[in-house]
């Protein structure tokens, strides 16, 4: 806590330094007098500036303080978060000499507050029981043109399962369906090279599927993230892409054997007294072979 000083002192300094400077414009003092007294006066001069200093910082002390009472949230939600950014930021950027576009924010993010056209997307607390659900599906098929939903809701795609993946126990896992449309995002093709090279650690899986291997293969991001990290590959007929195989063979890491496998995917004539099926080849690690799903 800061130590004013009283108004008494205050005036008694005052009135010392108007005595001693009397004495210094007096003709009759004598050279060590004038010395004397205007020694005096600095001293008190210094006092005097430091006290109105400290009653400045103390002011300051005290509006940043009534600032913060002010800003007490009292219920998490983006209605919460807009009304304290508003009330927050301009603080930040006075108080750091920082420029900031407060009024575009404000109406960048104004459609998802309080009244808005997009009010309920932010707002609704439908993800609250997520963490606890054990099965998810988000299907984004309508939104995945939308340039403002979109983004949005891969976020709380992201969000869900990070937090899912380091906090919840046993196994966890993160499949993608139509990898493309989430590749296709430069934001979720960050996320998932990052989820690749750290879900192991949590004792989880992820998966992309995708019914066009280019899908994957020209992504430059997320072509060596998935591809290096999937100790498991899963392909079904493969035979539209025998002519040009070789390119897509070299950056999956094939072995010519396991060419020569994924080319008698349905290609076998072994179906005679057995139920309906279709093939798959499925690789895990260095072993793989060819499977008939009934």
């Amino acid at each position: 806590a800061l130590v004013l000083p009283s108004e008494e002192r205050r005036l008694k300094l005052i009135r010392q330094c108007r005595a001693f400077r009397a004495v210094v414009l007096d003709r009759a003092s004598t050279p060590a007098e004038k010395e004397k007294a205007a020694n005096k006066i600095e001293v008190y001069k210094k006092e005097l500036y430091e006290a109105s200093m400290l009653v400045k910082i103390d002011k300051q002390i005290d509006h940043i303080e009534e600032q913060k009472r002010r800003l007490k949230v009292r219920s998490l939600s983006f209605n919460s978060y807009y009304e304290f950014a508003l009330e927050r930021i301009p603080q930040i950027t006075s108080l750091e000499k920082i420029h900031f576009d407060i009024r575009d924010f404000a109406a960048i993010l104004k459609q998802f507050y309080r009244g808005g056209e997009l009010e309920m997307t932010l707002n609704s607390d439908i993800d609250a029981n997520l963490f606890d659900e054990r099965f998810i599906v988000f299907e984004i098929d309508k939104i995945k043109d939308d340039p403002v939903l979109f983004p949005i809701v891969v976020l709380i795609i992201m969000d869900v399962f990070l937090q899912k993946m380091r906090i919840k126990k046993g196994r966890k896992a993160l499949i993608i369906e139509e990898a493309w449309k989430a590749i296709a995002s430069p934001t979720m093709a960050e996320y998932i090279k990052f989820l690749y090279k750290t879900v192991r650690k949590f004792h989880g899986i992820a998966g992309v599927v995708t019914q066009e291997l280019n899908d994957v293969i020209d992504s430059p991001i997320v072509k060596e993230a998935i591809i290096n990290n999937s100790d498991v590959k899963i392909l079904l007929d493969q035979s539209k892409f025998k002519d040009r195989y070789d390119d897509i063979a070299a950056i999956l890491g094939l072995t010519p054997i396991q060419k020569q496998q994924i080319f008698t995917i349905n290609a076998l004539n072994n179906k005679e007294g057995r139920n309906y099926f279709k093939e798959v080849w499925i690789c895990r690690g260095q072993n793989s072979d060819v499977f008939g799903v009934e």
